[in-house]
């Protein structure tokens, strides 16, 4: 079935490619990854603030599974001896060390803003009216 030409006369092109040429890419997978990141991590704190936010959130789901796992050992659904030590102690240091990482890591990245030594603000215009 011919394909419809919308007006437009058609005519055919044909090009011969190089591969050797083409398939040779200067800015490779690993290099596009390394640039995104550093993108990411050196204009804002997203992650070091969803690291520190997320510790909070896995130490209230700490909390509760500590008062599930102790609730499932009073009532003896939990038989082996030292489980309940182990997943408490896992879960809960768990969540304080990712809001540790985070509170050091909201300090370092305050410390970096710092050290750039960039202007709050950049003035656009100044005007000056004088006085009568």
């Amino acid at each position: 079935m011919p394909k419809p030409n919308h007006g437009f006369d058609v005519g055919h092109l044909h090009i011969v490619v190089d591969t050797s040429i083409v398939c040779t890419q200067p800015f490779t997978w690993r290099k596009k990854l390394r640039y995104s990141i550093n993108s990411i991590f050196n204009f804002t704190d997203i992650p070091i603030t969803l690291l520190f936010y997320c510790g909070g959130v896995a130490l209230v789901l700490a909390l509760l599974g500590i008062l599930t796992v102790l609730f499932a050992r009073i009532t003896g659904r939990v038989q082996v001896p030292g489980y309940t030590a182990i997943v408490l102690s896992v879960m809960f240091f768990g969540a304080l060390t990712s809001i540790g990482l985070g509170v050091v890591g909201q300090y370092l990245w305050l410390t970096l803003q710092n050290t750039r030594q960039r202007p709050n603000y950049i003035v656009y215009k100044i005007e000056r009216y004088d006085a009568k």
